[in-house]
Formats: C-alpha cells, structure tokens, sequence
C-alpha cells in the first residue's frame, strides 16, 4: 500500500483526503454529544454537525478512491467500503431528516449508529 500512496498521484490524494476528511470530523464528532455544547450552545452544535457531515463526506471520496489498493485491495474489500461508507452517509441522511421533523430522539440514534459504523 505504501508504494502506492507514495508513488502514484491519484492514492497519494484519497489518503490525503480521507485522512485530512477523518480525523477533524471525529473530532467534531465528540464534541457533539458533550451535552454542554449540544443543550447551551445549540448554533454552535448546529454548525458542527454540518461540518461534521461535510468532512465525513470529504473523507468518503478519499476511501473510495484507495479501496482498489486499500487492505489488499481485494473485492471483499472494495465492497465492505462502499457498504459501509454509503451505510453511514445514509445513517446521516436519515439523522438530517429526522432533526427536520423535530424527532431529536431519533436524530441522536441515527447519528450514534452512524459514527458508530465510521469506527467498524
């Protein structure tokens, strides 16, 4: 893997991008279910979550571009990515719309089992 992510142009950009995507929206992330941030600074929390979601989806462009190489690259590999990458985009689409109606309850679980998913 290291020979590709050094040498050709294309892996060397998806690692950058998951790995520059990941790590600040993890970060994020965490910060978000602080009830502190979440209950007094509700802005604050609002403009996180889209940061959140839009690194999240940075990132995803990044894996989807070394999944050919990424593990072995192997074709149980490749689909595991797309399965779980594409899993939690719409564990997030289903949080995003579940906070549009004011189910904040089911807002909360879809984006736990979502960051949840980004870990497996």
């Amino acid at each position: 893997e290291c020979y590709y992510y050094k040498n050709v142009s294309r892996y060397k950009v998806g690692i950058l991008l998951h790995l520059a995507g990941i790590f600040p929206a993890s970060f994020i992330a965490v910060l978000q279910f602080t009830p502190f941030i979440r209950q007094r600074w509700i802005l604050l929390h609002r403009i996180g979550g889209y940061m959140a979601i839009t690194l999240y989806i940075i990132s995803l462009a990044g894996v989807l571009m070394i999944a050919r190489h990424a593990l072995g690259g192997s074709l149980d590999v490749q689909a595991w990515v797309g399965f779980v990458g594409f899993g939690v985009l719409g564990c997030f689409g289903l949080a995003w719309y579940n906070i549009k109606k004011l189910q904040i309850e089911q807002h909360r679980a879809w984006m736990l089992r979502g960051w949840f998913y980004v870990r497996a």
